[in-house]
C-alpha cells in the first residue's frame, strides 16, 4: 500500500496509512481519495477568497449538491429518497458510495477532509445550513412534509437555516402561548425569533415551536 497523504508525524488520521483496519474498507478508502482530491482541486484554491466576500458562488454549491456532499450531510440520511424520486433523478453520494452501504466511518472521513478547507464561513456556505436545517424533517416531520422538502434538499435545489435563538440567549424551542394554536409561524414566534445560523444563503428556514412554557 502506498503512503497517502502528509509525511509530517501526526498529519492524517492514523488509519490512513496502515495496511489493514476492523472498521475501514476500501469504499472508506475510495471517498477519502475522492474528497481530498476534490477539497485541494475545488476548495482550497479559492476559499480564502470566498471567505473574504462573505459568498460562494452558487455554480460552487450546485457542483458540491451534486457530487453528492449536500446529501451526505443530513442525518440521519433519508436512503429511500435517495434514488428517483418526485421528479428528481437519483442523488449519488461523494466517490459513488452506496447509500446502503455509507456508516458513520464514512462520516468521519467527510468531516475530517473537508475540514482541510480550513475557513469555517466556506464550510457552512456550502453544507451547514442543511445540515442542521433538514434533520428536523427527517426525525419530525410529517410525511406530507418529508415529500415536499427533502427530494430537494438532498439535492441542495432547497436550502435550509435552523432557527433556534430568542432574545434572552437560550437556544431551545421558541416558546410560545397555547391560545396562538393555528396561527402561522409569524404569529406564533411574535417576532421573538432573531437569528438563524446560515440564513443569508437559505430559502426556507426550520422553527422549533413548543406550548410547554418550561422547555
Amino acid at each position: 500500500m502506498s503512503h497517502f497523504g502528509s509525511h509530517v508525524p501526526f498529519a492524517e488520521p492514523a488509519w490512513y496509512n496502515r495496511h489493514s483496519s476492523t472498521y475501514y474498507k476500501a469504499s472508506h478508502r475510495k471517498l477519502r481519495s475522492f474528497v481530498r482530491e476534490y477539497v485541494e482541486t475545488h476548495l482550497i484554491p479559492y476559499a480564502e477568497e470566498w471567505e473574504l466576500a462573505g459568498h460562494v458562488p452558487s455554480e460552487v454549491f450546485q457542483r458540491h449538491a451534486k457530487l453528492g456532499f449536500v446529501a451526505a450531510s443530513v442525518f440521519p440520511m433519508p436512503v429511500e429518497l435517495m434514488g428517483a424520486v418526485a421528479g428528481y433523478e437519483a442523488q449519488p453520494l461523494p466517490a459513488d458510495i452506496s447509500a446502503n452501504e455509507w456508516d458513520f466511518f464514512h462520516d468521519f472521513i467527510l468531516i475530517d477532509e473537508l475540514s482541510r478547507v480550513g475557513y469555517i464561513g466556506v464550510l457552512w456556505a456550502l453544507i451547514g445550513g442543511n445540515s442542521i436545517g433538514v434533520p428536523p424533517i427527517v426525525n419530525f416531520g410529517t410525511e406530507e412534509q418529508k415529500a415536499k422538502y427533502l427530494p430537494g434538499a438532498l439535492r441542495g435545489k432547497i436550502r435550509g437555516c435552523l432557527g433556534i435563538t430568542e432574545p434572552d440567549g437560550k437556544l431551545g424551542f421558541i416558546r410560545i402561548p397555547g391560545v396562538f394554536r393555528g396561527l402561522s409561524y409569524q404569529d406564533l414566534s411574535r417576532g421573538k425569533q432573531r437569528e438563524a445560523t446560515s440564513q443569508i444563503s437559505a430559502q426556507q428556514q426550520r422553527c422549533p415551536l413548543t406550548e410547554d412554557p418550561s422547555a
